[in-house]
């Protein structure tokens, strides 16, 4: 909503037409994956019980229009850039650990999931939360329970 400060006036109609406000990414889940990379489901389609001590792959993923591209104004050739925003996801647990903090994909990556791996922790209940986040501020979030089970 600011003004293109230093554009020409085109520019500034241009952008005026065709920028869209942002809207929050849509988080369509996480799965826990087997070694070949296959979702692994609970009958209710929730995350499974998952053994302790044990490295899960996990995947985030986002429907493809969560990813919006939008104009910016680039002073030095005095044009309009198209951008496309990246998708960044936090990851938290309530016990074991988590590679990274932080997966995503950047503004020229296509795909619509992250993934990262969990060190599961000793039997028990546990919880994950994931927040999606996009380049300008739009955010989604959820969190899971998960049974540890030997």
């Amino acid at each position: 909503t600011c003004d293109l400060a230093n554009a020409p006036l085109d520019i500034v109609r241009d952008f005026n037409r065709r920028y869209v406000a942002n809207t929050n990414p849509t988080l369509v889940g996480v799965a826990a994956l087997d070694a070949a990379g296959a979702a692994i489901a609970a009958p209710d389609g929730a995350l499974p019980a998952l053994p302790p001590h044990a490295a899960v792959t996990l995947r985030a993923s986002w429907t493809a229009d969560s990813a919006e591209s939008f104009p910016v104004f680039d002073p030095a050739s005095r044009t309009l850039v198209d951008h496309r925003e990246a998708i960044r996801v936090s990851w938290f647990a309530s016990a074991g650990e988590l590679t990274a903090d932080r997966t995503g994909r950047g503004e020229t990556e296509t795909e619509t999931f992250a993934d990262d791996v969990w060190t599961t922790p000793e039997a028990g209940p546990a919880y994950l939360w994931v927040v999606l986040r996009d380049s300008r501020g739009g955010v989604a979030f959820a969190g899971y329970p998960v049974a540890i089970a030997p």
